[in-house]
């Protein structure tokens, strides 16, 4: 890779994307999305380009000179309501489509868009799918992954000889350094401050580590077939599973309590007819109710075969978690059983 583009370098994906170039001593090209902060930046070895990736003539001018675009700008909202949907169509499909597009007129060989492991699916049985799972049987209608999978098919069709385009689908992604507060990390800081007080019942989800999604961002570069997607995902675990690791790591007892089906059904639709009452959007779209019960467990063998991608395990993932978070002043919540230093 002699010259590279990544979008959304301020986000968690991106900037650990770019943290893993740097240490190759490659300097990238950067483009943001028109309201990212760019303090991120401030820590990285980076040319930021001038104007924001939602400009057509900037996001063409950010192309020329390159040969590999790392795509890791998307909007992320879990509501469903109209303006959202429609936000997220038009920054996370057509901006990808442009930008791609820009891309292949400009001489760019190579670029990975990042997907979603919801994207795939999730599964009714405790089993992994894999990247040719049904999604008759196993997609997942939540608004957000309906559209990282509409722009992941958008960016595959783009690819022709000279010009490879290959999707990543990462899952649960949490880990050390993130200067946004990626939904996992949260979560792992709730729990070690004693915020979580019942468990939800979701099956189970895969677990990945930031640092390995960036290093199989840059194996899908150079060795990603064209037109393919990766599942990138590490340990497969229970929810329960999940909070006892993070209280044994932390030294914390873990939520006891666990919430009832139908009173987080009740809830949801509460807060549906207030928000409809106010005239406002709901900030988590009902279709995440269907993720209780399933497992968003994942099959990584493609990637470890054709990458050459390995994750490391979960438990170290989240040491490093737990301790980057006390280090960043997250002091938690410690009980008076099982604490350790």
């Amino acid at each position: 890779m002699s010259g590279v583009l990544v979008t959304g370098a301020t986000s968690f994906l991106g900037s650990h994307v770019v943290r893993r170039l740097n240490d190759r001593g490659v300097r990238p090209r950067v483009l943001e999305l028109r309201d990212s902060d760019r303090r991120p930046l401030e820590q990285l070895d980076v040319e930021e380009a001038e104007g924001h990736l939602e400009d057509p003539a900037v996001v063409e001018a950010a192309c020329a000179g390159v040969d590999t675009v790392l795509h890791t700008a998307f909007r992320v909202r879990m509501g469903g309501g109209a303006r959202t949907v429609e936000e997220m169509r038009r920054v996370n499909v057509l901006g990808s489509e442009r930008l791609l597009t820009a891309a292949a007129a400009n001489g760019v060989r190579t670029a990975v868009v990042t997907s979603s492991a919801l994207a795939i699916g999730v599964n009714r049985r405790p089993e992994a799918l894999d990247e040719s799972a049904d999604p008759a049987e196993h997609a997942f209608p939540l608004p957000y992954a309906v559209l990282r999978g509409d722009a992941e098919r958008a960016s595959l069709a783009l690819a022709r000889p000279g010009f490879t385009v290959v999707a990543v689908c990462p899952s649960f992604t949490l880990g050390p350094d993130d200067p946004v507060g990626a939904p996992a990390n949260g979560l792992v800081r709730a729990l070690l401050t004693g915020r979580v007080r019942v468990r939800i019942p979701v099956g189970g989800f895969g677990c990945l580590d930031v640092r390995d999604f960036a290093a199989g961002m840059l194996l899908a570069a150079e060795r990603g077939v064209s037109g393919r997607r990766y599942l990138l995902s590490g340990d497969n675990v229970t929810a329960d599973g999940f909070l006892e690791q993070v209280a044994a790591i932390g030294g914390v007892d873990p939520p006891r309590l666990r919430a009832p089906v139908a009173l987080l059904h009740a809830a949801v639709a509460v807060a549906g007819l207030v928000s409809r009452l106010r005239r406002k959007e709901l900030p988590v779209a009902p279709e995440v109710l269907q993720l209780l019960g399933r497992y968003a467990w994942y099959d990584t063998t493609l990637a470890r075969t054709e990458l050459g991608w390995s994750p490391r395990p979960l438990t170290r993932t989240l040491e490093d978690t737990t301790a980057w978070l006390r280090a960043a002043g997250s002091q938690p919540h410690r009980s008076g059983r099982g604490a350790r230093s």
